[in-house]
């Protein structure tokens, strides 16, 4: 049944979606290829660390909780090559223990933003996604932290296609953008 579920729902994510590129409201369709990473033991930050190492041109991720150092450091090391790394982090666990909001904060300068959500303070930014040199995507409900890494049941998905990429990448740019 299990094998069915998983099956099942990455069909519907390669075959769901317009040819065109989408708009708000619309499917993208997901023409290249699909990995799906569940915690603990496939161990999903790794594979965002992976991710954020191959990156050459361009990071954009938007992250709600992260106390993963790890791939903080992947994001830094991405910048000294040279990357246009762009973070958005919540404000309302940026100051919890271990946070990397602030050390990215001053790292990134204004390519980083920590904000709330869309009624201000009461309001969160709840995304969990990166979009990597506008061809991959990487989303799920994996927060980049030691418990969504060791303690939870999280996921990760990492999906190669660039009309996916391109939507995700005009919904970060949405988010920055907001007042």
């Amino acid at each position: 049944m299990r094998a069915v579920l998983r099956s099942s729902a990455i069909v519907f994510v390669l075959i769901v979606g317009a040819s065109a590129p989408p708009v708000l409201g619309q499917s993208a369709t997901a023409t290249g290829s699909l990995s799906v990473y569940f915690s603990p033991q496939d161990r999903p930050g790794d594979a965002v660390v992976r991710a954020f190492t191959s990156a050459r041109r361009e990071i954009l991720a938007a992250i709600y909780e992260f106390t993963e150092t790890q791939i903080a450091d992947a994001l830094v090391a991405a910048s000294r090559r040279h990357v246009d790394v762009w973070l958005l982090m919540d404000e309302s666990v940026s100051r919890d223990r271990g946070s990397q909001a602030f050390r990215l904060a001053q790292t990134f300068g204004s390519h980083a933003r920590i904000r709330a959500g869309i009624s201000g303070a009461s309001g969160i930014l709840h995304d969990k996604f990166a979009v990597v040199d506008d061809t991959r995507v990487l989303t799920g409900s994996f927060n980049w932290t030691y418990s969504a890494e060791d303690r939870n049941w999280e996921n990760l998905v990492i999906i190669e296609s660039v009309p996916v990429a391109q939507a995700y990448a005009r919904e970060f740019h949405h988010i920055w953008d907001a007042p």
